[in-house]
Formats: C-alpha cells, structure tokens, sequence
C-alpha cells in the first residue's frame, strides 16, 4: 500500500509516497521551501499544492515540527504563533477531498520510521532520537514503540556566548541552522553539543542516541569529536525517516 507522506520543516516540505510494507519511497521526492511568513493560508497553499502533484487520493500522512494534541498543533516555534490551534489535517482533508490525513510530530515521525525500518538499529530498550535542522526535534523509541511528544529542544543549558549563568533553550544554540548563524567551528560546536548529549542521558538514561535529520548529512565534520555516556550513531534513514514516519502515522 502506498501513502503520500509529507514532512514539514522550518526551511523546507519534502513529499513522497511510500511504500508502507516495505518502508521505501517510490518515485521521485518532491521538496519546495517553507513559506515565509508562513500563515495558515500559505503553509495550506503549499500543501494542497503538493498533494495535487502528486495525484495521491488515498491515506496522507504530515509531519509538523511542534507539539500534536488530538490531531491539533499545540507549539510551532519555528514556523510562527499563528499555526497554534490549527486542525491542519481536518482542513487538507477537506480540500483536496481525501480520504484520511493523519498529523504528527515530525521528530516522532522519524521515530515511528526508526522503529519500523531500522531492525537492529533499535536496542529493546529505550533509544534517543534527535533530529538536527531548523530546530532540534526528538523521539523516544522504548521497546520498539513511540513515545510521543518529546521535546528536546526545549532542555535549557548554559548559554556559553550570553551572561555568566545565562541559559538558552538548547535548540537556540545547537541545531543546525543556528550553528551555521552564530559561525560556530566544528569544535565548538562538538563540545557545547557533547554537554547536552550528557544531559539527554542523565536524564532519560537510554541504551542509544540516534542522530538523524539534515545536519546529520554533515556527519563527517563533529562525530569524531562527540563525547558522551551512551553510544551515539547516525540513524541509517537519514533525511527519509520524517516522509516515511508520516507515511506510517496515517496508516
């Protein structure tokens, strides 16, 4: 069965259907730059656009970065105040005249994904995934299962650039747009980033940290340099796992 996934991002959509069964894309990814300013009409613009590309009218599956309650968006710090309390997926349904369309976060998007695809990545007990881009999302795979909502974005640490004793929510500092913003080296980088992998531990205590998303492609330049408790990987299904999530979600 194929279902058009859709993984909404700070910087950029992605789409693609996807064969469930077998956890692959078919076909081509199609990806367009988020909207800015992006309202409601130009984030629903995009998508109804998107959706009629592809001639998809079965099941569609979205991935948004902030927090899901009861299919309504409840955070989108990285995309704008507005989106708050939005039933996006009702409002697609309804537009494009689909069948089902079934949202969640796009970080436990990237879980579902793990957890599905990744036989042998996941450890039976609990795994850490974060994904570097715009912001920092999280999932928190347990037993081969989601937990949802976990947002790791939001761990308040040092702030090494601001006041002495001044904090900045984590993603402020270390996701990868805002490394690129602030110049940071690589060195840098790696050991303000090495600080908040041992906090995600001794906090949550995994088995395993998985590193996926855009800034994971740079993987090269920091994974030697990273420290911390608990091995930490690059996730195998890199930039897919948020389209192939969303896939899965609206199964």
């Amino acid at each position: 069965m194929n279902i058009l996934g859709i993984d909404i991002g700070g910087t950029s959509i992605k789409a693609a259907l996807v064969n469930i069964a077998t956890g692959e894309i078919v076909g081509a990814t199609t990806k367009i730059a988020t909207p800015s300013p992006c309202t409601r009409e130009n984030l629903m613009e995009a998508l109804v656009g998107l959706v009629r590309q592809s001639g998809h009218t079965g099941p569609v599956g979205l991935g948004f970065p902030g927090v899901i309650r009861n299919g309504v968006v409840a955070t989108a710090a990285n995309l704008g105040a507005s989106l708050v309390g939005w039933r996006l997926a009702e409002e697609l349904r309804q537009r494009c005249g689909l069948t089902k369309v079934t949202l969640v976060n796009d970080a436990d998007a990237a879980g579902l994904a793990t957890a599905a695809y990744s036989e042998g990545e996941v450890s039976p007990g609990l795994t850490v995934v974060l994904t570097l881009g715009t912001g920092i999302g999280g999932a928190l795979v347990y037993a081969g299962k989601l937990v949802p909502n976990f947002e790791p974005a939001r761990y308040r640490i040092k702030n090494p650039l601001g006041a002495p004793g001044e904090e900045i929510d984590a993603e402020c500092l270390l996701s990868e747009i805002n490394r690129q913003k602030l110049n940071l080296t690589w060195e840098q980088w790696a050991a303000w980033f090495s600080d908040y992998l041992t906090e995600v531990h001794n906090t949550l205590w995994p088995d395993q940290i998985l590193l996926g998303g855009g800034g994971a492609h740079k993987a090269d330049h920091f994974m030697h340099l990273l420290k911390a408790p608990c091995p930490v990987r690059i996730a195998h299904l890199g930039n897919d796992a948020g389209i192939l999530g969303a896939a899965l979600a609206a199964h």
